[in-house]
């Protein structure tokens, strides 16, 4: 299993940045929506599993 960080995504944008030298604004809006829909599946995710195991009342 994985942990994706914004440090590992802003050094990749960094990495293609630097070898394209063209659209930097592109390049880190599309690594923040990357990350953003990355964060939302997992909370998604987390907050139906949490309804889903929550013990019954």
């Amino acid at each position: 299993m994985f942990i994706v960080g914004v440090s590992e995504l802003t050094h990749a944008a960094t990495q293609i940045n630097n070898r394209t030298i063209i659209y930097p604004t592109e390049i880190f809006f599309f690594i923040a929506v990357i990350y953003f829909i990355i964060c939302y599946a997992f909370t998604s995710l987390s907050r139906w599993l949490e309804r889903r195991l929550a013990w019954r009342r």
